[in-house]
């Protein structure tokens, strides 16, 4: 059974601290309650939002509606002869998940590292940082589709990405729920630090050809 909670704050849920109120709250932790939540806004007639990390949102105001907060986790992996493919449930930190796969041999995500958010709101933004974009990693994602009620699953050109952009804030846009992420991460420890602040950093201490967790710890330390 969900815990709706109402007159709810949500200074704690937005990474610019606004001190605005959500009419109705409710965090959900898998599939299922999602399904139930997104129900009980049509019997009430409630807007939605649905809230990940709230590092991309920015309130203006008091919400009169349900804010839906993703707490989905979980996290797989399926190896290959060169490449695994990453899953991450949508409620994950997205630099909780960098900094484990690149302990695991998983590369690809050093130059995304310390991004704020959670993991389903990467694809809705393309997050991308230092010549690199979750466009360039991106296998599929897997949501809930609010206007067919169906699970789809979306590979990497059904989400249309562009530069901070995707088919999120488009034709999906209010409609489509992430609630997964397959990443396909490689198993070779090829870099990209052709970032012009990112080779600085590292030629200034000496490191000419340097590891994907080098280029991770350059990440954090510009950041």
């Amino acid at each position: 059974m969900l815990n709706y909670c109402f007159s709810v704050c949500l200074k704690p849920y937005n990474t610019l601290a606004i001190d605005v109120t959500a009419k109705v709250f409710v965090k959900v932790n898998n599939q299922d309650e999602l399904l139930e939540a997104l129900a009980y806004a049509e019997h009430n007639s409630l807007t939605i939002i649905v809230l990940s990390g709230g590092s991309n949102v920015v309130f203006s105001e008091d919400f009169a509606g349900l804010v839906i907060y993703i707490a989905l986790q979980g996290v797989s992996y399926k190896a290959n002869n060169d490449y695994v493919l990453v899953t991450a449930a949508a409620g994950e930190n997205w630099h909780q998940l960098t900094m484990n796969c690149l302990s695991k041999g998983f590369n690809g995500l050093e130059n995304l590292a310390l991004i704020p958010g959670l993991v389903g709101a990467a694809p809705i933004q393309n997050i991308g940082a230092y010549g690199v974009e979750l466009s360039d990693v991106f296998h599929s994602l897997k949501g809930w589709d609010r206007i067919h009620r169906c699970w789809k699953t979306l590979q990497r050109n059904d989400c249309q990405f562009g530069y901070r952009d995707s088919v999120f804030k488009r034709a999906l846009k209010d409609r489509f729920v992430v609630t997964e992420v397959t990443l396909k991460l490689s198993l070779e420890p090829t870099v990209n630090f052709k970032y012009a602040v990112i080779s600085e950093y590292l030629m200034g201490r000496g490191i000419s050809q340097p590891s994907p967790l080098e280029v991770a710890e350059a990440v954090i330390a510009i950041r």
